[in-house]
C-alpha cells in the first residue's frame, strides 16, 4: 500500500495512513485524532495527495517544455543573426569586388542567391 502523509493549513494538520490501514491526524505534529474508518477524511486526503502529485508533474513538464522552447527560440534567433551577419559580409565583399574589378559579373551569383532567398 502506498503511504499517505498529507499536511494542510500550512502544516497545522497532517493526515497519515499507516501500511496497516490505520489513519490518524496530527495537529502541529502531535497526535490529535484516530480517524481509522472515517472514509471521508481518508478519501479527501488521498485525493489531495494525488492532486498535488499531478500538479507537481504538470508544473515540471511545463517548465521543461518552456526551457526547450526558450532554447529553440534562442537557437533560432542565433541562426537568424548569423545569417544576417553572413549576408552583410557578402554584401560588403560584393561592393569591394565591384569597386576593385569594375564589374558586376563576379558578384552576380551572390545577388541572384540573395534575391532567391527573399
Amino acid at each position: 500500500m502506498t503511504e499517505l502523509n498529507v499536511s494542510i493549513c500550512d502544516g497545522k494538520y497532517t493526515v497519515i495512513q499507516e501500511p496497516t490501514g490505520g489513519t490518524r491526524v496530527l495537529r502541529y505534529g502531535e497526535e490529535w485524532r484516530d480517524v481509522t474508518g472515517d472514509n471521508v477524511i481518508g478519501g479527501l486526503a488521498w485525493e489531495l495527495q494525488g492532486s498535488r502529485e499531478r500538479i507537481k508533474r504538470l508544473e515540471e513538464s511545463r517548465t521543461k517544455s518552456a526551457c526547450n522552447n526558450l532554447t529553440n527560440m534562442i537557437s533560432y534567433e542565433g541562426a537568424i543573426n548569423k545569417i544576417k551577419r553572413l549576408e552583410k559580409a557578402g554584401d560588403d565583399l560584393a561592393k569591394i569586388v565591384e569597386r576593385d574589378y569594375a564589374t558586376k559579373g563576379f558578384t552576380e551569383p551572390w545577388r541572384k542567391a540573395k534575391e532567391a532567398k527573399l
